[in-house]
C-alpha cells in the first residue's frame, strides 16, 4: 500500500525528478507519511483509500457511489477531502497562517494530500495572546460567513440541543439553569454560520518563522457555531484547568482594549466580554459531543467533562454572589 502511495506521489510533476529519500510512517486514518529528500525539504503525505464498500461488502471507487444511499466511504478519504477544501479556502483568506497544499492527487486506489514540512516550535497561550492581526481575524471568522443561499439549513440552537443529549445527565440541571438565566438561545440565534477549524487545540497551533501556523484541518466545517475555535483554544491552552482559564481571561480582558487579544475577537463575534464564559460553556458542550462521536481518546472527553462541571458551578456561584451583592 505504501509503495502504491509513493508511486502516485512520484507521478506528480513536482516530484518526478526527486530521488534519495527516506520515510517515516504513522499508521492512522488517513495514513500519514513524512518523506525526507536528501537535497530538498521534507513533506507530509496524507493518504487514504478511494475505495468504499456497499451493504453487500463489494468495493467500488468513491466517485462511483457519491450519490447513493448505501455507500460507506472511507473515513480517511472524507478527512482528506475536508482538509484539502479547508486549505484551499482558508489559504486564500489567511496567507501564511495555513499550510499550503503542494499536491492533491487521486488514483484508482488512493487519494493523497501533500504539504511542505514547516519548521515550527511549540507555542503557549500567553505567547499567542501577544500576537495580533491575522489570528484574531481567523478566530472571528466574519469573512467565512456562509450566505443562506449557499448552505444547508443550520440551526445553532438545534446543534446545542443535540450536543446536550450526549452530555452526562448529572450536568444537565446546572447547564439548563445557566442557559435560561443567560439567554443562550437568543445568543445562538443571533450568530451567523461560520465554518470552524473544528480541532483548534493548542497542539494544532505552532510558531513558525513567518508567525503562527494552524495544522490538522481534518474536522473543518463539522462545527459552524462562531467562537468554537476560540473556546477550544482557550480550554486546551489552559490544560482544561478552570483556575488557569479564569486567570488567563482576566489578565487579558482587563488590559486596555487595544492591547487585549481576546477583546477584538469577542467584539467581532458580537458579544460583550461578560458573555465569554457562556460562550465557552456552549462550545465545550459541542466539543464534548464532537470528540465522543468521532471516537477520540477518553482523556480529552474526561477533561472536557471535568471543566464543564467546574465552570458551570463557577458561573452559578458567581450569579448567586452578584445577586446577593445587588440586594445589599
Amino acid at each position: 500500500m505504501i509503495q502504491q502511495i509513493l508511486d502516485t506521489l512520484f507521478e506528480q510533476p513536482d516530484f518526478r525528478e526527486k530521488k534519495d529519500y527516506a520515510i517515516n510512517v504513522i499508521v492512522r486514518d488517513p495514513l500519514l507519511i513524512k518523506i525526507f529528500f536528501k537535497h530538498d525539504n521534507a513533506y507530509f503525505i496524507k493518504a487514504a483509500s478511494t475505495q468504499i464498500s456497499d451493504s453487500t461488502g463489494s468495493c467500488s471507487r468513491t466517485a462511483d457511489y457519491a450519490n447513493t444511499e448505501h455507500a460507506i466511504s472511507s473515513a480517511g478519504f472524507q478527512k482528506i477531502m475536508r482538509e484539502h477544501a479547508a486549505l484551499e479556502e482558508c489559504g486564500r483568506l489567511y496567507s501564511g497562517l495555513i499550510p499550503v497544499p503542494v499536491t492533491f492527487a487521486e488514483s484508482d486506489q488512493h487519494v493523497i494530500l501533500v504539504t511542505r514540512n514547516i519548521n515550527h516550535t511549540v507555542v503557549g497561550l500567553s505567547e499567542i495572546f501577544l500576537t495580533t492581526g491575522q489570528i484574531q481575524t481567523f478566530l472571528t471568522g466574519r469573512e467565512r460567513i456562509v450566505k443562506p443561499e449557499h448552505m444547508a439549513f443550520h440551526d445553532h440552537v438545534k446543534t446545542l440541543n443535540q450536543a446536550l443529549n450526549v452530555l452526562p445527565e448529572y450536568l444537565h440541571q446546572d447547564i439548563q439553569a445557566i442557559r435560561l438565566l443567560h439567554a443562550w438561545d437568543e445568543m445562538l440565534k443571533s450568530f451567523p454560520v461560520i465554518p470552524q477549524h473544528g480541532d483548534l487545540a493548542i497542539n494544532n497551533m505552532a510558531k513558525a518563522c513567518t508567525g503562527l501556523v494552524l495544522f490538522d484541518w481534518e474536522d473543518y466545517g463539522f462545527v459552524t457555531v462562531p467562537g468554537f475555535d476560540l473556546c477550544v483554544l482557550l480550554a486546551s491552552g489552559c490544560n482544561f484547568d478552570l483556575s488557569e482559564l479564569i486567570l488567563q481571561i482576566e489578565n487579558d480582558i482587563y488590559k486596555a482594549n487595544q492591547k487585549s487579544f481576546l477583546y477584538p475577537v469577542i467584539d467581532g463575534l458580537g458579544l460583550h466580554a461578560s458573555q465569554l464564559l457562556d460562550l465557552i460553556l456552549i462550545q465545550l458542550i459541542i466539543f464534548y459531543q464532537l470528540k465522543t462521536q468521532l471516537g477520540y481518546g477518553s482523556d480529552v472527553t474526561a477533561n472536557t467533562e471535568s471543566l464543564l462541571r467546574q465552570l458551570s458551578r463557577f458561573v452559578l456561584n458567581k450569579d448567586k454572589s452578584d445577586f446577593q451583592h445587588h440586594r445589599q
